[in-house]
């Protein structure tokens, strides 16, 4: 990874908890802090936002994000990419051969979805012996079923993709200490 230099700015993609976090942190630090997301949240109104940008259509839509983060460039030039979802990671992951004059400090492509996506990570602990929850991976309700005779409970239930599955339903995961609650 190249060194960056402390005056180059940062360029914080989607808000939340996460994105007001990542600002106030940057901007306590001295970095100057940009933001762009999808809707406004609270991370525009902090004092150490500089400037931001809300387009809906970026969240995703690849063409779109990476017109605005080249127009962004154009007005405060080179920044710090610093995705703060799951879905900015993977969007800017599928553009990052793309993104001249940016520094992205996060892993490959291939590392990302290894981390994103919940299988994957499991099958990779497993392919490396790394100790873990029992983890199953039902693709229908016969599945669920058959799953649930053999469980032991609580149980938390996760999808592959959380960022899917949290605008669906308001969660992260489901949690149950009862049987008859999963199917």
């Amino acid at each position: 990874m190249r060194n960056i230099p402390l005056e180059i700015p940062a360029l914080v993609l989607g808000g939340g908890f996460t994105g007001l976090g990542a600002v106030r942190s940057l901007g306590r630090a001295g970095v100057p802090v940009h933001f762009v997301d999808d809707q406004k949240t609270e991370a525009i109104h902090s004092k150490y936002c500089k400037k931001y940008c809300v387009s809906p259509e970026i969240n995703h839509n690849n063409d779109k994000l990476k017109k605005i983060l080249s127009d962004l460039q154009n007005i405060i030039g080179n920044v710090v990419l610093f995705p703060s979802s799951d879905l900015y990671v993977m969007q800017l992951s599928n553009l990052i051969e793309n993104l001249h004059g940016f520094y992205t400090p996060f892993p490959k492509k291939e590392v990302i979805q290894i981390l994103i996506n919940k299988r994957k990570f499991y099958e990779t602990l497993m392919t490396y012996e790394v100790p873990h929850p029992t983890t199953s991976f039902p693709e229908n309700i016969e599945d669920v079923l058959m799953i649930q005779e053999k469980t032991s409970y609580p149980v938390f239930i996760k999808p592959y993709y959380s960022h899917l599955f949290s605008k669906k339903f308001q969660k992260k995961r489901f949690h149950s200490t009862i049987k008859k609650t999963i199917a």
